[in-house]
């Protein structure tokens, strides 16, 4: 018993980084100024190690997880709202609305604006 108790504590810090990106990433993806460097600073990390244990435990990037995210958010206030583009694109932590759109249509293969037009309730 001692010997699994051991091992879930080892798992658990094992996973412990990654908890820590994807927690950070769900408080500040509005900001654009976060980085993975911004990241790592922040919880004390080194970027290097960050970046690879993150990878190792989800097989992608912290960038992608970033972008990610921003996308779902965006895609929320696209269906939901009246926003403008630009108003959104500040909102899920993107300062260029023309940026933006260029990632939201390669992320969902539809730009911000059809992609409201069909899914806008």
């Amino acid at each position: 018993r001692l010997v699994e108790l051991l091992f879930a504590e080892i798992a658990s810090r094992d996973l412990e980084p990654v908890t820590l990106v994807n927690q950070y990433i769900q408080k500040n993806f509005a900001d654009s100024t976060v980085t993975i460097d911004k990241i790592a600073q922040d919880l004390k990390f080194n970027t290097s190690y960050l970046c690879e244990r993150y990878k190792q435990h989800t097989n992608t990037t912290i960038s992608n997880a970033l972008t990610a995210v921003r996308i779902e958010e965006a895609c929320k206030l696209l269906t939901a709202s009246d926003m403008k583009l630009y108003e959104i694109a500040y909102r899920v932590g993107y300062s260029n609305g023309k940026y933006f759109s260029k990632v939201f249509q390669k992320e969902t293969g539809l730009s911000p604006k059809d992609y409201r037009r069909l899914h806008h309730a």
